[in-house]
């Protein structure tokens, strides 16, 4: 990927996540408008930055995780999939 793509990418997340928290703050209790701005704002805003930071800060931390790798990514899925199964035997109240 270069640096286009990556924009592109942190472009298109932002405008993803500024719709779902515009979402969100219109579901506020005082349901101000500008409220749903604010939020849908300062989350976008967040979102474009995020893909750009972690494409350029992967280098500095791969060195440590390469080689456990395969590791930490087996021990997330295993979390997650551990985490749905017994969610799905909770009972809703």
């Amino acid at each position: 990927m270069n640096h286009y793509d990556i924009l592109l990418l942190a472009f298109a997340l932002s405008i993803d996540v500024c719709v779902v928290s515009f979402s969100y703050g219109l579901c506020l209790e005082k349901k101000h408008k500008t409220s749903a701005f604010i939020l849908a704002f300062t989350t976008g805003c967040f979102h474009v930055f995020m893909p750009v930071l972690g494409y350029f800060f992967t280098d500095v931390i791969r060195n440590y995780v390469q080689a456990y790798s395969d590791w930490i990514v087996f021990l997330i899925f295993m979390y997650l999939g551990v985490s749905f199964i017994i969610e799905s035997f909770k009972e809703e109240s």
